[in-house]
């Protein structure tokens, strides 16, 4: 009927609210001094994403039946639609007692779970197997969360390198690349970018990257109706907000050229964003806390740059890394400028991107992202 979440992620807060009426659900996400709206129609039955474990329990464990609802995520801020099928009953020299086996898919991922008699998660295998939970004594859990805090463990950074066999010198300068990208699941396709051209070849998909700066063949117009679509607000680029709106025009005059006002806007990042591990729920998160990773200062740069009149939507993929030799994954934006898409990394201070950048998909909303963890893991990468 109604719920309330706060959620904390390093110095960042967001509050989420939301009321059902009818089929509808009205959402408010915000913080202390700027709340935003929207509305989520939905059919059936709509739960918390924290009960889907609850609800086979609730509804009948009985091996062969199948559940089909809707969950609300507070953190993707969406509703996704869930299938679960109780597959079998069976013992595991994993857990002590037999348990159900629950196969869960939901938002593009397939969870197996199994839930013992009382309902409670012994063991469970998600993203293809590599991440593996199991039911543990509580102050074992203590203290291997503890360790993985003091030693600042990496070791999803380590699953999501792609490594290539060629180091690239100089990749800040790369101005042409071609790569072939092996491990993509059947249901996904690359897309084209400003600097990218993709086709799928035999089990592969080949691209031809080229910087936005040298190429003049590049030029891909869109329809207006896209571009009107990139200047719209939303909950991670908060354009309509006053203090973005007074800070886009107070570094960049709405007088000045676009291509002015989207270098005036880069500096002024560089010299007052520091790039820092901080993850941050919006765009007026990084400017409160003035530090951020690459999707905190492209979600600042599309909403300094929106709220000029400047289209600008985000694309997520990987970007070569000279401290890895390898593809590490990587947020930056494009801008539609003198009637055309520029891609362009805020992280970076790069007015033209360059061809190291490879997009896998374009969005800014959590719900969005989800699209690429079936790649986390898989995804291979050959230049030639």
């Amino acid at each position: 009927e109604r719920f309330e979440y706060a959620y904390k992620i390093d110095n960042s807060r967001r509050i989420v609210k939301g009321v059902v009426h009818g089929s509808q659900l009205s959402l408010q996400v915000g913080t202390q001094d700027h709340t935003d709206r929207r509305v989520l129609p939905f059919e059936g039955e709509l739960v918390p994403m924290n009960a889907i474990y609850l609800y086979p329990v609730l509804h009948g464990l009985q091996v062969g039946k199948v559940y089909n609802y809707q969950v609300f995520n507070g953190e993707s801020l969406a509703i996704h639609p869930v299938e679960q099928t109780i597959v079998a009953y069976q013992s595991s020299e994993l857990f002590d007692e037999k348990a159900f086996k629950l196969e869960t898919e939901v938002m593009g991922l397939s969870t197996t779970t199994w839930l013992d008699s009382s309902g409670l998660p012994q063991f469970e295998l998600s993203l293809n197997g590599t991440l593996i939970s199991a039911l543990e004594p509580e102050q074992y859990a203590k203290e291997y969360l503890t360790q993985a805090a003091l030693s600042k463990s990496e070791h999803f950074l380590t699953y999501s390198l792609i490594p290539v066999r060629n180091e690239i010198q100089n990749p800040r300068s790369q101005v042409l690349l071609h790569v072939r990208l092996s491990g993509v699941p059947e249901t996904f396709a690359l897309m084209d970018t400003s600097m990218q051209q993709c086709h799928k070849q035999y089990n592969a998909w080949v691209c031809r990257i080229q910087n936005d700066q040298s190429a003049t063949d590049s030029v891909r117009a869109l329809p207006a109706l896209d571009t009107v679509y990139h200047l719209l607000p939303s909950f991670t680029v908060n354009s309509t907000a006053e203090r973005i709106i007074n800070l886009a025009h107070e570094i960049a005059p709405a007088s000045a050229e676009p291509n002015d006002q989207v270098q005036h806007i880069l500096e002024w990042m560089d010299d007052n964003i520091e790039k820092a591990i901080v993850d941050s729920f919006n765009s007026l998160d990084v400017l409160v806390q003035r530090k951020a990773e690459c999707q905190g200062h492209s979600m600042l740069y599309a909403a300094l740059a929106r709220s000029l009149g400047i289209p600008t939507r985000l694309l997520n993929g990987v970007v070569y890394s000279e401290d890895y030799n390898a593809f590490v994954y990587h947020t930056w934006v494009e801008s539609y400028i003198d009637n055309r898409w520029q891609a362009i990394d805020p992280t970076f201070g790069q007015r033209y991107a360059d061809a190291t950048h490879i997009a896998l998909i374009e969005g800014e909303e959590l719900e969005d992202l989800t699209a690429l963890l079936p790649l986390i893991g898989r995804l291979e990468i050959e230049l030639y």
